[in-house]
Formats: C-alpha cells, sequence, structure tokens
C-alpha cells in the first residue's frame, strides 16, 4: 500500500486514543511532520504523516475490533463542567 503524499489544505482522518475518528485539516508538511488542526475544537499539533487517512472508511478499517467509531464534539465535554 502506498502511502498518500497530504498537501496544505488537505482533509484528513485521524484516529485519536485508538478509538476516536476525527476530521484533521493539513496546515502544512515537512519531509516528516505534518501539522494539522483538528474541524472540531481548532487544536493544532504535529503528527507524523503515516498516522492520517485520506478517507474516514480507511480510517475506520484500521480501528480495532473492540472500538467504535465515534466523532467527538463539544457535547462530550460539557457534560463534566
Amino acid at each position: 500500500m502506498v502511502a498518500h503524499i497530504f498537501q496544505n489544505g488537505d482533509k484528513a482522518y485521524i484516529i485519536d486514543n485508538v478509538r476516536f475518528l476525527r476530521e484533521v485539516i493539513v496546515l502544512k508538511v515537512t519531509r516528516d511532520l505534518c501539522i494539522i488542526r483538528y474541524v472540531d475544537n481548532g487544536a493544532v499539533i504535529r503528527i507524523r504523516p503515516s498516522r492520517l487517512f485520506e478517507t474516514e472508511k480507511e480510517a475506520i478499517d484500521r480501528l480495532p475490533p473492540d472500538a467504535h467509531p465515534k466523532k467527538r464534539n463539544h457535547w462530550d465535554y460539557e457534560m463534566y463542567h
């Protein structure tokens, strides 16, 4: 399987904490790191391109069998405050 090369502004998906599927935007690509922004909360982090998936289906296929695909939103956090 050939790794997808992401460009600035591309939409991608990441598996967060081994069980949460989250949508991200690629802000900047260097040789071995990508700077991404989470769509749901705007947080920015650096990760390796190998953690990014081009499609949601591709990311769901890589989830462990006991994990449920779930997109986080602000309601997940507001119940604790």
